[in-house]
């Protein structure tokens, strides 16, 4: 799968190169490491056709002048080549223990959900593949131009379409985000309440992916419903036999 993976990271590239290009705010990639463009949260080994679960953000969150522990190239590549490897599990993220920062744990405590226990949820985590939408970090959405999030749809698609997974966790389902980026071929089927905002659940309808559910959860690191949303994330997986 090396040969998929090394494409799309040199297609993620051109996505900073545009990026570059068209931002107003002086955005631009790092020689020589990784802390600017981050296309895999997963190990390479996982990105294999008819995995099971695939977890989509928007894009890595993060400001340039303050790059993460896995910033550095070196870094980054000996993880990536890890079998078994998942940044929501392995990584260090604003000098917290691997694992604990607030999107880690609710990740983590999707997969809980999911999986009956937080043991067989990282066992399950770990089996997944993770990615954005975006390969491009960014400290809010704001600063993506709108050409360049059409772009990053087209990429994320493309992996998508590879690897034809039977269930897709969005983080994310505002206006731009992971769960729109499916549009019209997304036949939402269920809501559970939260108080502003909603888990939701639906299926495509056509294309590739047809027939792929698709579990969309608000963003992990900023709503702060997080005693009730377990029992959200329960009650559709249990009424829709998910995963």
């Amino acid at each position: 799968m090396s040969e998929f993976t090394d494409h799309m990271e040199r297609e993620a590239d051109k996505i900073a190169s545009l990026m570059e290009r068209t931002s107003r705010r002086g955005w631009r990639a790092r020689i020589g490491d990784r802390s600017n463009v981050k296309p895999w949260y997963s190990s390479r080994a996982a990105f294999v056709p008819g995995v099971e679960v695939v977890v989509i953000g928007a894009n890595p969150g993060g400001a340039a002048d303050a790059p993460p522990n896995d910033a550095k190239i070196e870094t980054y590549q000996r993880d990536l080549n890890r079998k078994g490897f998942n940044a929501y599990l392995d990584e260090s993220w604003d000098g917290a223990r691997p694992g604990s920062s607030k999107l880690q744990r609710g990740v983590r405590m999707v997969f809980s959900t999911l999986y009956g226990g937080s043991a067989n949820g990282d066992d399950a985590l770990r089996k997944s593949v993770c990615f954005n939408v975006c390969p491009l970090r960014t400290s809010d959405m704001s600063q993506l131009p709108p050409e360049v999030w059409s772009e990053s749809v087209r990429w994320c698609m493309e992996v998508l379409h590879h690897l034809n997974p039977s269930l897709i966790i969005c983080n994310g389902i505002s206006d731009p985000s992971p769960l729109a980026v499916f549009g019209r071929s997304l036949n939402l089927l269920d809501r559970e309440p939260l108080g502003t905002t909603y888990v939701r659940y639906g299926v495509i309808a056509n294309g590739d992916l047809e027939g792929a559910k698709v579990l969309g959860i608000p963003h992990l690191s900023r709503h702060g419903l997080w005693s009730t949303t377990p029992v959200a994330i329960a009650r559709i997986a249990r009424d829709h036999n998910i995963p």
